[in-house]
């Protein structure tokens, strides 16, 4: 199976090339901005998601494309037009190029905020989107872009992925979970700047790789929410990575959340992966396992101390 993954040069780029390099018998193309050294046996490709001039001979010779490129929170809220262009605009002309180029499949990765900036209670696949911030808007965009324009789409409303980076990755520790990671090894303490009462969804990359897979090779076409079976809160997340932190590396970083305010309530999140489950596939990865690789990732990264 020939594979074109665009935005490769991110956190779960890294662990996709990885993992479909395991299972064998692909040919994978990496899309990224600019000329990288790729591994032996994956083809290096140069494409834009915001060049569409670049995107048809990328996709040329391939049966699956796995599009993980777009513009981060933060720059989205920076310049809205730019997001709306790469974001918005780039998944129609990828889609586009894709379906002329006679792709069988697209599996394009978009955010669960298209629920909300911090979506509560039950949320599956039918709930109301209320997009509410340029990152937001400019995903449900490009997912109905996507789906719109090939007629062999599978969306994934992705929750908040975690996990170690193979090899440099600098973009990959804003991350809340590898935020924690890091802040755990460096500067032994995590401070959370809310309440942490806030209930957020973290799923480890080791699920997340294994769904696109199963997304680009078996699962109908359509919208799947791609999470972790259970939700929890920051203090919870700071908690765990904490304790994990302590049994990994002997480090047992002090936790420092913000003040709760005045009558603050937070409804947990139920945010459920039923639909993707009904078509074979549950996450199964250990949270905890995940934990310790980006905990000990963390430490070469930034050379801190602790225990072997």
């Amino acid at each position: 199976m020939r594979f074109l993954i665009t935005g490769a040069s991110g956190l779960i780029g890294g662990r996709l090339i990885r993992f479909l390099l395991e299972q064998g018998g692909v040919e994978i193309r990496a899309a990224s901005r600019t000329a990288r050294v790729w591994p032996e046996d994956v083809e290096g490709c140069v494409a834009d998601i915001g060049r569409p001039e670049s995107l048809p001979g990328a996709c040329r010779d391939v049966d699956v494309v796995i599009n993980l490129s777009s513009v981060s929170d933060r720059l989205c809220s920076l310049d809205p037009a730019e997001a709306l262009r790469v974001n918005a605009a780039g998944a129609l002309a990828l889609a586009s190029a894709a379906r002329n180029a006679g792709v069988a499949r697209l599996v394009h990765v978009s955010t669960y905020k298209v629920y909300g900036n911090s979506p509560s209670g039950l949320v599956n696949e039918d709930t109301l989107c209320r997009p509410r911030s340029h990152y937001a808007i400019t995903h449900r965009a490009a997912e109905d872009y996507a789906q719109f324009q090939h007629p062999n789409c599978v969306v994934f409303r992705l929750a908040n992925g975690f996990g170690a980076p193979v090899g440099p990755c600098p973009s990959c520790w804003d991350l809340v979970a590898n935020e924690f990671c890091r802040d755990a090894v460096v500067r032994r303490q995590i401070v959370v700047r809310s309440s942490g009462l806030a209930w957020r969804n973290f799923v480890p990359m080791p699920d997340i790789v294994r769904a696109l897979h199963v997304g680009a090779v078996r699962i109908p076409a359509g919208t799947y929410n791609l999470g972790a079976s259970e939700s929890m809160t920051l203090r919870d997340l700071a908690a765990r990575v904490a304790r994990v932190s302590g049994s990994t590396l002997g480090i047992r970083p002090e936790l420092t959340f913000g003040p709760v305010e005045e009558g603050e309530q937070h409804t947990p999140l139920d945010y459920r992966v039923d639909k993707l489950a009904a078509v074979g596939f549950t996450p199964s990865a250990s949270f905890d396992g995940e934990l310790r690789e980006t905990l000990v990732a963390a430490r070469e990264a930034f050379g801190a101390g602790g225990h072997d």
